[in-house]
């Protein structure tokens, strides 16, 4: 499944995160919405399997690199 050009298993950083500033890079695991009907992409800590997994919308997240899809 693809959102917004990302794909599950894509790394990427959240360095456009409207509320928080993350520094850890993080592996897509899935895809949903929220109460509004907003894409939301799923993600875990890369490094940290037992992690608890959060959401961000697409448009705060890119790739290592700093580019988008």
């Amino acid at each position: 499944m693809i959102m917004s050009g990302f794909k599950i298993g894509d790394y990427v950083i959240a360095d456009r995160a409207l509320y928080d500033t993350f520094t850890e890079t993080f592996v897509i695991t899935g895809f949903g919405v929220n109460a509004f009907g907003r894409g939301l992409i799923e993600v875990r800590a890369v490094g940290e399997p037992r992690s608890v997994g959060t959401s961000f919308y697409p448009d705060e997240l890119s790739y290592e690199d700093g580019s988008r899809p």
